[in-house]
């Protein structure tokens, strides 16, 4: 299936409340990929952490069956094997779902109630969208012009969606709250991202000037908007329009001028659940980015003080637990992985070594233009009492199992699935890739956050020697 960032994030409950009613799935899949299917949703736009709805095991025929408790509508994703599709379910909804794996999203059928809800979310994933950065290379005309057409497209798509409704639907009004404050939302994001992604793409390249660069847009949306609050993109776009404002205001990059700066700006502009979301996240991003307690537990404190029912107060105590555990001279979490040919190893192998543990994925950008610094540092410590411990968190083990072939990587290359959910994303708090660790030869955490490999060399060296 195509990869649709904008849905996948789109999984938490809307905040009308309903009667608790249950709510069945059925569905038929023709050459299944796996003996189970399940339905998943985010705990919160903060960590993302997934929450299991029910699952179900498919018998020999291809169905199976799904009915659990749903008091509010909302979306929600379906997994199947190594593939996804975004659902959107209303209390007391009997939806029946048709798909063959040899063609997933373009065989995608519904029945039942929530056929043109069900029906515009699989179409919607076979639209037009950004998966492309080279587009990003466009001229800022052309890219809004781009961004423009996309917006049209997918508002064209939901509206015809309902055009021929025969059926009633309790949940239309909110669905289509939802999704259009998606669409918005999307739009203003990547209009607001254009400058940073053009100036990333062509690495300020002579030939691609960026021109004054006009926010015009932002008049057509509102920025502080808890009716939104249900919008995965709203949020995505909250965050991207913070760091925006205070960007103007920093004056280095330093990170505890951008979090200082930060906190003040989020306190004076916004206010109840939109506060309480922008402050915590802000928080949260500066925890993990930099696994830094010191500095942001004093802000925690002056949050909890703000907002003394803040949602996300066990979240961020749970983040600062695990982060604790990293400081340096703690024993580094101990995971297991396996190698390429289905080998078990425990970091507890490489005790008596220096080991420099790198976390990616073969999708991320970042990492895989680290691959070569990599190389180039493997390459200088021949024959040194150092590991080179490669983790990647790629849910499609083939895919990487190719990669790491193909490049002819060096090192230990092993495989945790799962992403940011991952075992070893969970143990070391990871957030976003790559990132790299440092420890010592007897297991304890030099640095949990280390420099990128091309900055190694002389760290390295002053360790072994």
């Amino acid at each position: 299936m195509k990869p649709h960032f904008f849905f996948a994030l789109c999984c938490l409950l809307t905040v009308q409340r309903l009667d608790a009613q249950s709510t069945t799935l059925t569905g038929h899949i023709d050459h299944p990929k796996a003996k189970s299917v399940y339905l998943s949703q985010y705990s919160d736009f903060i960590t993302y952490g997934a929450v299991t709805i029910d699952s179900a095991v498919i018998n020999k025929k291809g169905d199976f069956k799904m009915t659990f408790d749903w008091p509010t509508p909302g979306p929600v994703t379906f997994f199947h094997g190594n593939e996804i599709t975004e659902l959107y379910l209303c209390p007391g909804d009997n939806l029946h779902l048709y798909l063959d794996t040899k063609e997933f999203d373009e065989t995608l059928k519904y029945q039942g109630n929530g056929v043109e809800r069900n029906t515009y979310m699989a179409q919607a994933m076979l639209n037009p969208t950004i998966t492309d950065g080279s587009v990003y290379k466009l001229s800022e005309k052309d890219f809004g012009l781009l961004v423009d057409s996309l917006r049209s497209a997918q508002t064209l798509l939901l509206e015809k969606s309902y055009s021929n409704s025969v059926s009633g639907d309790n949940c239309k009004d909110d669905f289509l709250n939802l999704q259009h404050a998606e669409i918005l939302y999307e739009w203003a994001y990547e209009k607001l991202s254009y400058p940073m992604m053009h100036k990333y793409v062509t690495r300020g390249a002579a030939e691609t000037p960026l021109a004054e660069i006009s926010y015009d847009f932002l008049d057509q949306v509102k920025i502080e908007n808890p009716e939104a609050l249900s919008s995965s993109m709203y949020y995505v776009f909250l965050s991207q329009y913070i760091d925006h404002e205070v960007g103007k205001l920093l004056v280095n990059d330093d990170p505890l001028d951008q979090l200082k700066l930060k906190e003040k700006y989020v306190v004076e502009n916004f206010d109840g659940d939109v506060l309480d979301y922008a402050y915590a996240k802000m928080i949260y991003e500066h925890l993990t980015s930099y696994n830094d307690t010191s500095t942001a537990c004093p802000v925690l404190r002056r949050y909890k003080k703000v907002l003394p029912g803040g949602q996300y107060i066990h979240v961020l105590d749970s983040v600062v637990t695990t982060i604790s555990k990293l400081a340096a001279g703690n024993k580094a979490p101990v995971f297991i992985a396996n190698d390429a040919a289905g080998k078990a190893f425990s970091l507890n192998d490489f005790k008596g070594k220096v080991v420099y543990l790198d976390i990616w994925a073969t999708w991320c950008g970042p990492c895989v233009g680290e691959i070569p610094n990599m190389e180039k540092l493997i390459d200088m410590f021949e024959g040194e009492e150092v590991v080179f411990l490669s983790v990647s968190v790629d849910d499609d083990k083939e895919r990487w199992k190719k990669f790491i072939a193909d490049k002819k990587m060096q090192g230990v290359q092993l495989h945790s699935p799962g992403g940011f959910e991952s075992s070893i994303s969970k143990q070391y708090a990871v957030v976003g890739i790559p990132r790299y660790v440092l420890i010592d030869r007897e297991g304890l955490i030099i640095e949990a956050n280390a420099d990128r490999p091309g900055d190694m060399r002389d760290k390295l060296n002053s360790l072994l020697d």
